[in-house]
């Protein structure tokens, strides 16, 4: 929402792409052991360094490095 368009890919094949590659890793058993994003410009320019801060810490792809509710709740981005 803040960058005004789908997140992860705008075309919808290879969104489609990607779920069925997650979708397949979790029958395995298996999780995501990589993540590729950037933050690239026009689309991201006007943006804050607070909500890229609380947004990177979302995305962090080891789960317990993400922030809990309450952290979240607490970032400046979000309490001001």
């Amino acid at each position: 929402m803040l960058g005004g368009f789908m997140p992860f890919a705008a075309d919808q094949r290879r969104f489609a792409s990607q779920v069925r590659v997650l979708r397949r890793a979790q029958e395995e058993g298996r999780s995501a052991t990589r993540a590729i994003f950037g933050w690239f410009p026009p689309r991201w320019c006007n943006l804050s360094v607070g909500a890229i801060s609380l947004i990177d810490s979302l995305l962090a792809l080891n789960p317990r490095e993400r922030p809990s509710v309450a952290t979240v709740l607490q970032h400046p981005w979000i309490s001001r």
